[in-house]
């Protein structure tokens, strides 16, 4: 069904989906006002879901998984099973079920785009409260860097530095692995189980996105859960503009 939904242009041609055709040219005049209510959200937040920005990271377009910038957890000692790869957030759909999971309440997972870019936002992907195990394992705090690169990169950074250092005292200089890179704070964002949206997109810094600095390796560092001991992590996005292209949307 939701598929069905996600491939209609508008609310009224879901609506066959839900009535007899003799009954749609009535109208919605025979079902329950409340699950009209539920049936248009619906249809909204998947119509909406849609039109999501260009996903860089994406595995199918060259997004790879860096292991010496990821944690990555161990086989549970009862059992054969190996642990499911980091490259499964880089997918493109929540199909199966999935997830890459952390045995710990924190993590890391170093992404590689297949090229540079000039990132404007994030999003975290998790599936619906109602089709989790357990809602606790989501993230709930987190923070994306950017490993700074080339000198052109670094001379935009000096400046936004320069601009900005007496306004910032950050407490933070990287993640915990940082495999010899130069790390910069892109965003820190908070995934929200209560929200009806469980694909949540978030802005970075825009005082930076001013300088325009081109990044091509990322991390996501999960600094805590939900409550969980365990920590699940679906799908990641990196949204932007390619280096050295302009747009009038990020």
């Amino acid at each position: 069904m939701l598929h069905l939904l996600r491939h209609s242009s508008s609310v009224d041609d879901v609506w066959g989906l839900f009535t007899p055709y003799s009954a749609f040219t009535s109208g919605r005049r025979d079902i329950p006002p409340h699950f009209v209510d539920y049936i248009d959200e619906a249809v909204q937040r998947a119509l909406r879901a849609r039109i999501l920005p260009r996903d860089y990271a994406i595995a199918a377009d060259g997004g790879m998984i860096i292991p010496e910038l990821s944690t990555f957890p161990l086989p549970d000692s009862m059992s054969s099973t190996l642990p499911i790869s980091a490259r499964i957030i880089l997918r493109d759909n929540l199909d199966g079920g999935r997830c890459w999971q952390s045995h710990s309440t924190r993590g890391q997972v170093g992404i590689a785009l297949p090229h540079p870019i000039i990132p404007s936002r994030i999003s975290v992907d998790h599936v619906p409260a109602e089709a989790a195990d357990d809602i606790l394992q989501a993230p709930r705090n987190i923070r994306l860097w950017g490993a700074l690169d080339g000198d052109v990169n670094e001379e935009r950074y000096g400046r936004f530095m320069a601009e900005y250092s007496h306004s910032r005292t950050p407490s933070y200089l990287g993640p915990p692995l940082t495999a010899g890179y130069t790390f910069v704070a892109l965003a820190n964002l908070t995934y929200d189980i209560h929200s009806t949206s469980f694909v949540q997109t978030f802005a970075l810094n825009e005082e930076l996105l001013a300088y325009r600095i081109a990044f091509g390796v990322f991390v996501i560092e999960i600094l805590d859960n939900w409550g969980s001991d365990y920590t699940c992590l679906y799908r990641i996005r990196v949204h932007g503009n390619e280096a050295g292209k302009t747009s009038g949307s990020l």
